[in-house]
């Protein structure tokens, strides 16, 4: 469930991209959004 969490924000965080720039993302840069996201969400705690 907190998986689920994490995938909704990514993907908002992704879809606030411009078409152009979503072409270039890469599964390195996905990682990378995916660790900034905990990181927030853990300092928010």
């Amino acid at each position: 469930k907190a998986e689920w969490n994490l995938h909704q924000l990514e993907c908002q965080a992704l879809v606030s991209l411009s078409k152009e720039k979503r072409k270039m993302l890469t599964p390195s840069i996905r990682l990378m959004v995916r660790i900034l996201i905990r990181r927030k969400k853990q300092i928010e705690k």
